[in-house]
């Protein structure tokens, strides 16, 4: 078990990298919303949502494991769409 200050450092650096990341989704987003890959931007968009949702609940019901794990695995959606943007950004 961590002691409370190492916990808060793990939480406040996950919240600040999380903020940073939702600023670059957002970016993301209003980048593709103009372009053939609309469909793309609105499932990033729902995804961060999700993920966000996620994260408060989180915080609100103290990390039930349940919430935590769905946590990971929208993260783990995050990765997996973003990955895709890049294959078909790079494709072309």
């Amino acid at each position: 078990m961590l002691d409370n200050d190492a916990r808060v450092a793990i939480h406040y650096s996950h919240r600040v990298t999380a903020l940073i990341l939702m600023l670059a989704y957002l970016i993301l987003i209003s980048k593709l919303w103009f372009t053939a890959a609309a469909p793309l931007a609105s499932s990033v968009g729902v995804i961060l949502l999700t993920q966000i949702s996620l994260g408060i609940m989180n915080v609100v019901y103290v990390l039930p494991l349940y919430i935590a794990i769905a946590h990971n695995l929208v993260a783990a959606l995050l990765l997996i769409i973003t990955l895709t943007i890049n294959y078909l950004a790079w494709k072309r």
